[in-house]
């Protein structure tokens, strides 16, 4: 949630002052949706980052430049594909889209924003669940040996 917060705050903030100072909607969609991406993934990568750390000190290990790969690599692995699609068609398009629907400009992009999160989390809920289906079987496995 905190993830959610940070790029919806960023993206309204962002893409409101764009439009402003430059009338461009289409320049306002897309720094707006690029911004609202950075503010997700800012919040998303502290918190796994704390969660690891906190993770690592329980087992008696230190946070290597390892850590960070695997954080990275997590984050491909579950936002990537949706990431892209998303970044560059659906939420610059529904937040270029509801601003002129609406009347609006906050509003409008506020709306874009949500209509593309749901676009957005299906994929990457699967690609989560699956991360987890095969984390737990590695557990398994290991359990076995």
């Amino acid at each position: 949630m905190p993830a959610e917060i940070a790029g919806t705050l960023v993206a309204v903030v962002v893409a409101t002052l764009i439009w402003h100072s430059s009338k461009n909607r289409v320049l306002a969609a897309y720094i707006g949706s690029m911004s609202e991406t950075f503010g997700f993934y800012t919040a998303i990568i502290i918190k796994d980052v704390c969660m690891m750390r906190k993770e690592l000190k329980a087992e008696g290990k230190l946070f290597t430049p390892k850590a960070y790969l695997v954080i990275c690599r997590n984050l491909l692995v579950d936002f990537g594909p949706s990431e892209l699609l998303d970044s560059l068609a659906i939420r610059p398009f529904l937040m270029y889209f509801f601003p002129q629907i609406i009347g609006n400009y906050e509003v409008g992009v506020l709306i874009g924003k949500v209509l593309s999160d749901i676009f957005f989390f299906i994929p990457v809920a699967i690609s989560y669940e699956l991360r987890q289906k095969v984390k737990e079987r590695r557990k398994a496995d290991e359990r076995a040996r």
